[in-house]
C-alpha cells in the first residue's frame, strides 16, 4: 500500500465519542475520513493506493487487510458507513422488489463474481430499491473492525444527498477510475441514473450529449465531483460552460479544491441516513 494523502488535524481525539466515519473503497483506492459532529470539520482523511494487483482477490484482501490496520481505534459507538464504488448496481420498483432475487437482478445486466455480495437499500422517495454487489471481503474486512459499520454504493449516496435539496433540477456526475454514474433531476423529481464504462473524457462528453439531448435538460447546470483533472474539466467546460465542480467548503479551505472535489462523495457520507 502507499499512503497518498494523510491530513490529521491536531484537535483529534480517540477519545472523542462525537466522531462519523467514512470509507470509500473501491479498485483503484482505499481512502477513509473522521468527522467532528460538535466542531462540524473533517478532522482526519487519508487515502491509501494499492500496490498489489486488485484483480487477483486474494492479493487484494492482503492489501485491505494491511490498511485496515493503520485504521483509528476510533470508539465503539461510532457511526460507520462505508462507500463502495461498484458499476454493479441497479434500481428496481417496490412494486415487482423480491428478497429473494437479489441476485438475479444484477446478473442479468453483470458478471457477477463467486464472493460477490448482495447487498440492497430502500429509497422511499423514489418507491425502489438499489441493489448493489460487493465483495465478501472489503465487507468482512470492515465488518472486523467495526461492526455495525452500514454499507452503501455511490447511486445511492447521490439520492441520499442530494434529497436534503429537494432534488432541484441538475444533473451529477461522479468520475471513478473505470466508470462514470450520472444522475438527472428535474422538477423537484428523480429522472435517470445509469452507471457507464468510460475510458476518457471523450466518452464523458459523448454520454453527458446523449442524455441531455433525451431529456430535454441542455439548460440544467452540471455538477461533477471524483477522479477529474483540470485539463479534464477544461476540455468538458468547452462543450458544457455550465459545469461545476462539487466541494465541501471546510474541507476546500484547508486542503485546497481538488482534494475537496476528488472526495466530495465520500467527504460528505456522514450527512446520509
Amino acid at each position: 500500500m502507499r499512503l497518498s494523502l494523510d491530513f490529521v488535524d491536531r484537535s483529534f481525539s480517540l477519545t472523542n465519542s462525537k466522531y462519523r466515519l467514512s470509507i470509500q473503497v473501491s479498485l483503484s483506492g482505499f481512502s477513509f475520513c473522521v468527522y467532528d459532529t460538535d466542531s462540524q470539520k473533517h478532522v482526519v482523511v487519508r487515502s491509501y493506493s494499492y500496490t498489489k494487483n486488485t484483480e487477483d482477490y486474494n492479493l487484494w484482501h492482503e492489501e485491505l487487510y494491511d490498511i485496515a490496520k493503520q485504521m483509528p481505534a476510533l470508539n465503539s459507538d461510532t457511526s460507520v458507513r462505508c462507500l463502495y464504488l461498484t458499476r454493479k448496481n441497479v434500481f428496481v420498483p417496490d412494486a415487482v422488489f423480491d428478497e429473494t432475487r437479489l441476485k438475479d437482478y444484477l446478473s442479468f445486466s453483470f458478471a457477477l463474481e463467486e464472493l460477490d455480495e448482495i447487498h440492497r437499500i430502500r429509497i422511499p422517495e423514489i418507491s425502489a430499491y438499489n441493489c448493489f454487489a460487493i465483495p465478501s471481503m472489503v465487507v468482512s474486512e470492515i465488518k472486523r473492525r467495526f461492526r455495525s459499520a452500514v454499507f452503501i454504493n455511490q447511486t445511492c449516496n447521490v439520492l441520499q444527498l442530494t434529497k436534503k435539496k429537494y432534488y432541484e433540477t441538475k444533473m451529477n456526475i461522479m468520475l471513478c477510475e473505470y466508470f462514470t454514474d450520472i444522475t438527472i433531476f428535474k422538477n423537484n423529481m428523480f429522472v435517470f441514473n445509469n452507471t457507464f464504462e468510460t475510458t476518457n473524457v471523450k466518452d464523458i462528453l459523448y454520454f453527458v450529449s446523449a442524455l441531455k439531448d433525451k431529456f430535454d435538460a441542455r439548460q440544467i447546470p452540471i455538477y461533477v465531483s471524483g477522479k477529474i483533472s483540470l485539463s479534464e474539466l477544461k476540455e468538458l467546460k468547452n462543450y458544457f460552460p455550465e459545469i461545476m465542480q462539487e466541494h465541501d467548503k471546510k474541507t476546500m479551505m484547508i486542503l485546497g479544491p481538488d482534494i475537496s472535489s476528488k472526495y466530495y462523495n465520500m467527504l460528505r457520507l456522514h450527512e446520509c441516513e
